[in-house]
């Protein structure tokens, strides 16, 4: 915990003693969606640790399921109510606020910044994502 609290690693994971009140689908921040092989695949990113999951349509993710997406949303269906989560959002449907795991370059924030379609990618933290994202794809195609 030393480690954590006192050393350039640690630094804007929250206050130390302070627990995250935040609910799983406040946690959970859609970075982005991407046709891959011959379907649509989208990558939600957890704000307490940075862990980015990937999930088709029909996928169980946190309390539900992925019903449907598209090129800048997710339909995401619980038991009592489906909602659009557009790219840069949460699961509870609220904007992506900064998080623990998300720094001034990170996919959250990134995502959140992305521009309406039709716009040109300007900002360099988006510039970061997609190229991550292109580099990703190119080592998954050649394995």
């Amino acid at each position: 915990m030393f480690l954590k609290d006192r050393t350039r690693a640690g630094r804007g994971r929250g206050r130390p003693g302070r627990p995250d009140t935040r609910t799983d689908e406040e946690c959970l921040t859609l970075t982005g969606v991407v046709w891959q092989g011959r379907q649509w695949v989208a990558f939600f990113e957890d704000a307490r640790d940075g862990h980015v999951q990937r999930a088709a349509t029909g996928d169980a993710v946190c309390h539900g399921t992925v019903a449907g997406m598209t090129l800048d949303s997710v339909q995401y269906s619980t038991d009592q109510t489906t909602t659009a989560v557009p790219v840069g959002n949460t699961l509870a449907g609220t904007a992506a606020a900064s998080s623990p795991a998300a720094t001034a370059s990170g996919p959250a924030e990134a995502a959140a910044s992305q521009p309406a379609s039709g716009e040109a990618v300007s900002s360099p933290a988006a510039n970061d994502v997609l190229e991550r994202m292109r580099q990703r794809r190119a080592q998954e195609e050649s394995q």
